[in-house]
């Protein structure tokens, strides 16, 4: 069986959901201040060559690229479902189930995440992981003290990062309110622009798990969604969906993308005006004055 090699670390189907009519989008790369002057599909962007593949003891496998295709396949049906109406819809807890996992594992799986992660791994708690390491000859646990190579090994770092969100959401999803997941869209008569970038989830504070804090997540062109943690959401003024996008380009680590060029050039502009760390923070805090 060929082995995949493309690996998106935002999957094609939710790119999708910020495509133009032509199914493409522009994309800026930040490193080199330009938009690149041939739209991009999804296939295109927003992945890695070779990224979830690993060579074990010679066996070259993409298991986790498998691991993450099984998961986006279960969410797919339920990102449709929250995606392709201009209109309230009834949410579901099984729905929010789905959704919360999947922004986990986008917290996890982007690529600004693998410093931060390769550092955490020095002080993970291995002995009270939530799994074990069998001898096969004695099948007896091995104490994670003996085993150095394995935490140093890429293959399993990786893995580890896809249990983190796993049990980041386990963790979450024995409180979940429907209620504090709320779901903003715009009229399809609005204009469907909204920022895609490499770093697509903004929270108010930083937390070892994602979905403890307040956040909000472009899910498509027309949709956002807002984790208030019990907080009303009050009406959203325009200048509110501007400024989630303004941050979005501020905190990419090196793509964004748009379905018009022309906004993605005006929020480039736009952002020069913010890019401090205190105006940054100015803002955040601005943003998420729609909770209360």
């Amino acid at each position: 069986m060929n082995k995949s090699k493309r690996h998106h670390y935002i999957p094609k189907f939710f790119i999708n959901g910020f495509t133009g009519e032509d199914g493409k989008l522009s994309v800026l790369d930040k490193t080199k201040g330009t938009i690149d002057k041939i739209r991009k599909s999804p296939k295109q962007i927003f992945f890695e060559w070779n990224r979830n593949s690993f060579n074990i003891n010679g066996y070259e496998t993409d298991f986790l690229e498998n691991v993450y295709q099984f998961g986006e396949t279960k969410f797919a049906d339920i990102y449709k479902k929250l995606t392709e109406k201009f209109e309230p819809i009834e949410i579901t807890t099984y729905d929010i189930l789905h959704l919360t996992l999947f922004i986990s594992e986008i917290h996890w799986r982007i690529p600004i995440r693998d410093k931060i992660f390769n550092e955490n791994i020095k002080n993970y708690d291995f002995e009270n992981a939530p799994f074990k390491v069998i001898d096969k000859k004695t099948g007896k646990k091995t104490p994670f003290s003996q085993l150095k190579e394995l935490t140093e090994e890429p293959a399993f770092i990786e893995s580890l990062k896809h249990i983190q969100s796993i049990q980041d959401y386990i963790k979450n999803s024995k409180n979940i309110k429907v209620e504090n997941w709320l779901i903003y869209y715009r009229p399809k008569e609005a204009p469907q622009l909204k920022i895609l970038c490499d770093n697509p989830i903004i929270t108010r504070n930083e937390s070892e798990n994602v979905l403890e804090s307040e956040l909000i997540f472009n899910l498509s062109k027309s949709k956002t969604v807002y984790h208030t943690k019990g907080n009303r959401l009050k009406e959203i003024p325009p200048m509110n969906n501007i400024s989630i996008d303004i941050l979005l380009y501020l905190q990419a680590e090196k793509f964004v993308c748009c379905s018009d060029e022309s906004y993605l050039n005006s929020i480039i502009e736009i952002s020069k005006l913010y890019n401090t760390p205190e105006k940054i923070l100015y803002l955040k805090n601005e943003i998420f004055e729609v909770f209360e």
